[in-house]
């Protein structure tokens, strides 16, 4: 296999973190209204009373948008990933590494899937698509049950947080990273363009591990970067949620975030390997 790199236009890395902490603060301010389309209740809720509802509509976005940018969400845009983010620092060391603390993830997700067929066997299949199902007028927490919902997530990932370290809610239990996941496992299979961490240059690199200290999902990003560059199978690879720390704090530059696409060997034009 074969990598091609289309290195990204690059901002000043205070900028960036600037804007991410911003986006994400937004998000989780506007949980109380998006509560319900993340919920892994909702779903199957609305499977049983024969409805699709707007989170079957989110999670499938979520995938869609994976093939393409893998975990940006999870980085960017996910409002209890923003809340853990407040609670620790990515320099706070992990009471558990993300490989262990994934089974959980994927167990907990397994028995999700499990009980949305269930439901679908015991109810039959859906009658109507309804976007704003539990909500009303869109809005999810507009009741002391909703509020109780919410407190109840919130302090649910915070707990974790606090007690597994960085990211701990999203590294554990997270329903909604398997879609991104599954998402970004096709795009890589179907070869498509994928917004990944990767190596500007292998003699950059100086091994201070100053990146490992900065990842927030307390991965290895070196390892993740040269696995992107050089198109070989990487685990960690799917757990990376691009959040740019590693590169913004790298003191050797030698990361990046970058577009990499795998392409045959035999089917690759003769320069595909040399970045543009």
């Amino acid at each position: 296999m074969r990598a091609i790199i289309y290195p990204m236009s690059s901002n000043t890395a205070h900028k960036r973190q600037l804007i991410r902490r911003a986006v994400g603060l937004i998000s989780l301010a506007a949980f109380p209204i998006t509560l319900y389309y993340l919920s892994p209740f909702v779903p199957l809720a609305g499977l049983a009373a024969g409805v699709v509802s707007g989170a079957w509509v989110v999670f499938g976005v979520l995938l869609l948008s994976a093939l393409f940018l893998g975990r940006v969400f999870c980085g960017w845009l996910c409002p209890v990933g923003a809340l853990q983010d407040l609670l620790r620092s990515p320099e706070d060391a992990p009471r558990l590494r993300t490989a262990q603390l994934a089974i959980v993830r994927f167990a907990v997700f397994t028995l999700w899937i499990a009980a949305a067929v269930l439901v679908l066997v015991l109810a039959g299949p859906p009658r109507r698509i309804d976007l704003t199902f539990m909500t009303v007028r869109g809005i999810s927490v507009t009741d002391t049950a909703g509020v109780v919902v919410l407190g109840g997530v919130l302090a649910l990932f915070g707990i974790l947080t606090a007690v597994l370290g960085r990211r701990g809610g999203c590294r554990s239990i997270c329903w909604v990273a398997p879609f991104m996941q599954a998402g970004a496992g096709l795009g890589r299979a179907l070869r498509l363009p994928q917004l990944s961490l990767v190596s500007k240059s292998a003699g950059r690199c100086t091994g201070c591990d100053v990146c490992a200290h900065r990842c927030p999902m307390a991965l290895a990003p070196r390892a993740i970067a040269v696995s992107s560059t050089s198109g070989t199978p990487s685990y960690s690879r799917s757990e990376c949620v691009l959040c740019a720390r590693c590169a913004d704090r790298c003191p050797s530059a030698a990361l990046s975030l970058g577009w990499v696409r795998r392409l045959r060997r035999a089917h690759a034009a003769p320069n595909s390997s040399k970045a543009r």
